[in-house]
C-alpha cells in the first residue's frame, strides 16, 4: 500500500466508549487503499495496552487487528465493561478479550487477540472476523457468581430445588480461581471456548461457550 502521509501523536488520555487509556501514543499511516494504525501503546487500568490495525478500502473493505493487554487490573476493567462495551467494531474486539457480563473482585488480566475479516458494514465485518484470542487471569475472584454453590446444587434440581432458586443463591457469592489460561479460536464472527477445566476453590470446573460478534450475544 503506497503511503500518502503519516502522523504520530501523544496525548495525556483518551477513551473508547467506557474504556479509558492513559498517555496513549499512536502512529497512523494513510495509503492509497486505506488507513493503518501502525502502533498504539497506552497505559490501561494499571497495565499496558498495545494495538495495531489496518483497514483497506475495497468493494468489501478488509480489516485486520492485533491487540494485547498486559497485567491489567481486572476489577477496574470489569467496572468499565459493566457500562457496556458499545456497539460497533471496538465493542466487538473488547468483548473478545473481556466479556462484559463477567464481574471480578480481584485478579490480573493479560490477553492477546489477532483477528481479520471483511464486510461492507460494521455489522457484517464483525460477523466475518476470524482469528484467535488468548486470555490469562491470575488470582481472580468472580463477583456474584458462586460456581461451588451452582455445581453443588445441580443434583437436587427437580426434586427439592428449582433452577431459579439455585441461580439466586449462586449470585450471592463469589468464586476464587487459580491461574486461568484459555484460548478461543474465532471463525465467521463466533469465538468458541471448548471444554476447559479450571481449578476453583471448590474443585475443578469445566467452562465452555461462545461469543457471537455478529449477533452481539454470549453464551458462557
Amino acid at each position: 500500500m503506497a503511503t500518502i502521509g503519516s502522523m504520530a501523536s501523544t496525548m495525556p488520555g483518551a477513551s473508547f466508549g467506557p474504556y479509558k487509556l492513559s498517555e496513549p501514543r499512536a502512529s497512523v499511516t494513510l495509503g492509497e487503499r486505506g488507513l493503518a494504525l501502525e502502533e498504539l501503546t497506552a497505559g490501561a487500568y494499571s497495565g499496558k495496552l498495545q494495538l495495531a490495525a489496518r483497514l483497506e478500502q475495497a468493494a468489501s473493505p478488509r480489516f485486520a487487528a492485533t491487540l494485547s493487554l498486559t497485567d491489567v487490573d481486572a476489577p477496574a476493567l470489569a467496572d468499565a465493561a459493566r457500562g457496556g462495551a458499545g456497539d460497533g467494531l471496538i465493542g466487538a474486539l473488547a468483548e473478545l478479550v473481556y466479556p462484559a457480563g463477567v464481574g471480578l473482585l480481584s485478579g490480573k488480566l493479560s490477553a492477546t487477540l489477532a483477528a481479520a475479516g471483511e464486510g461492507a458494514s460494521i455489522a457484517t465485518l464483525a460477523a466475518a472476523l476470524s482469528g484467535t484470542t488468548r486470555i490469562a487471569l491470575t488470582d481472580a475472584t468472580l463477583d456474584q457468581f458462586d460456581l461451588c454453590a451452582l455445581a453443588g446444587g445441580l443434583g437436587a434440581l427437580g426434586a427439592s430445588d428449582t433452577a431459579e432458586a439455585l441461580l439466586a443463591r449462586a449470585s450471592q457469592g463469589g468464586t476464587k480461581l487459580k491461574d486461568l489460561s484459555i484460548e478461543m479460536p474465532i471463525a465467521n464472527g463466533v469465538a468458541r471456548l471448548a471444554d476447559q477445566s479450571v481449578a476453583a476453590d471448590c474443585g475443578d470446573v469445566t467452562l465452555s461457550g461462545t461469543i457471537d460478534l455478529g449477533r452481539w450475544t454470549q453464551d458462557l
